[in-house]
């Protein structure tokens, strides 16, 4: 559904609904999904790469059980920081496409425009 025209039953049909009649929304909605899901991914793949430095102590170190523990929670504290650090940092995204209104919106802001001849 687009527009704010839009009937409501198609807005409860539609799987996206564009508040906007300016179609470059689409692009950046595309664009910080993307965004998102690259930066996530990355996130997580960090935390995950965390848990690995008290795994490799386990196997590394025998008489160190007291470590272990602070070494786990230290590298799950810390992995939670980074994922929380990484989304937090993608509310600062803002649109790259849509930045201002587009010619046609402005136009229709302003009204018709009215020729007067001076005869």
């Amino acid at each position: 559904a687009m527009g704010v025209s839009g009937t409501a039953m198609a807005s409860a049909a539609a799987g996206v609904v564009l508040m906007s009649n300016d179609l470059r929304r689409i692009c950046d909605a595309v664009w910080v999904a993307r965004l998102t899901t690259r930066t996530l991914r990355a996130a997580v793949g960090a935390s995950l790469a965390l848990k690995l430095v008290p795994l490799s102590l386990m196997f590394a170190l025998t008489g160190a059980e007291g470590y272990l523990i602070a070494a786990a929670v230290g590298s799950d504290v810390l992995g939670l920081v980074i994922v929380l650090a990484a989304a937090m940092n993608l509310l600062r995204v803002q649109p790259r496409y849509a930045a201002e209104p587009c010619a046609n919106y402005v136009s229709a802001l302003e009204g018709p425009t009215v020729v007067t001849s001076s005869v």
